[in-house]
C-alpha cells in the first residue's frame, strides 16, 4: 500500500488523496515481487543492463514521496527504450 494511502488509515481511505501515483507504487511492488528485487544488495552485484534498468525503475516507482514517482507514461517510455 502506498505511503499516502497508509497514512490515511482504513477509516479514512476514501478521504485520502488517491492519485495515479498510488497505482505506480503498486506497479513497483509487483515488479519487486516478480523479479525478486533485493534492494539491500543490488548495488554490490554485477547486473546486466536490463536488470539494472528494472531495478532503477522499481526504485523510482517505490519512492516514498508521490511527487517523485514517474507517471505511467514515463514507465512505458522507459520500458520502450529498453527494447529499441
Amino acid at each position: 500500500m502506498a505511503p499516502e494511502v497508509k497514512v490515511g488509515g482504513t477509516k479514512n481511505a476514501l478521504k485520502c488523496r488517491y492519485t495515479p501515483s498510488v497505482d505506480v507504487y503498486s506497479i513497483g511492488v509487483l515488479i519487486q515481487d516478480l523479479f525478486n528485487v533485493d534492494f539491500n544488495n543490488w548495488k554490490n552485484q554485477e547486473l546486466d543492463d536490463k536488470y539494472k534498468n528494472i531495478m532503477e525503475l522499481t526504485l523510482s516507482a517505490l519512492s516514498g514521496q508521490s511527487w517523485q514517482r514517474p507517471t505511467c507514461a514515463d514507465l512505458l517510455t522507459m520500458r520502450n527504450q529498453w527494447f529499441a
